[in-house]
């Protein structure tokens, strides 16, 4: 996953839809069950390229996109990532029009599978435990106002995440207090991948990275449109 590296006396401000309400629970203490969830989604991909039907494929597409409770949090914290949701409220559009965005471009990859002869005996191969990011998102804000004066973020490695809650824990801080540093505000922390599922058919091993997938409420959403390249070798 790629965001800014920055330090934090020269984070750029700028909004990010990847926001929940994580609030410093160490994010390697649930890696199994998010490992077992994306499993389950990139099997639900394959079943839907196999149906080589548009609606089921189409349906799917919707179901990887943000719910409305999660764009309901980013209105009420005044955020806006990709034109979401900002613009797709100025123009009165719902969030289907997310999946609908979506949709072309898996149906250009499972056209592809077909067309490379992997469709029949397509299959996920559900092994991998997957590497997270961790972005930290503060948002410092006036007193008496929850209305942010500035937005910042910055990403770092599970281990470095850990370092951080150590160094806090260290020095009796919460980490909320060490990334604030004496202002008002709130920090919010999020996990992500874009580490590639592994797919096989026959003697085939498929892979296929299908962009930035973050881990919202418990579920998986993307949030860049898919790739549309995958790489195929002989197992």
């Amino acid at each position: 996953m790629v965001f800014p590296h920055k330090t934090q006396d020269s984070l750029k401000t700028f909004l990010l839809i990847l926001l929940i309400p994580l609030l410093f629970v160490n994010p390697t203490a649930g890696q199994d069950s998010a490992n077992v969830a994306l499993g389950e989604l990139y099997t639900n991909l394959v079943e839907a390229f196999k149906s080589e039907n548009d609606s089921i494929l189409q349906d799917f597409c919707y179901k990887l996109m943000a719910e409305d409770i999660t764009v309901e949090f980013m209105r009420e914290n005044h955020l806006c990532y990709r034109g979401i949701p900002c613009k797709l409220d100025e123009k009165g559009m719902g969030l289907n029009a997310l999946g609908e965005d979506v949709f072309p471009n898996l149906v250009r990859v499972r056209n592809r599978m077909m067309s490379d002869g992997l469709m029949n005996h397509l299959t996920h191969l559900d092994s991998s435990k997957y590497k997270w990011d961790v972005v930290i998102i503060i948002n410092k804000t006036r007193p008496g106002s929850s209305i942010p004066i500035s937005q910042n973020n910055f990403s770092l490695s599970q281990e470095k995440y850990d370092q951080a809650v150590f160094m806090a824990d260290s020095s009796g801080q919460t980490l909320e207090e060490l990334f604030l540093d004496g202002k008002e505000g709130n920090v919010h922390v999020i996990l992500g991948t874009e580490m590639p599922m592994h797919l096989k058919s026959n003697q085939q091993l498929i892979t296929y990275s299908i962009g930035e997938m973050v881990f919202i409420h418990n579920k998986w959403c993307l949030f860049t449109k898919p790739n549309v390249d995958y790489s195929v070798r002989e197992d």
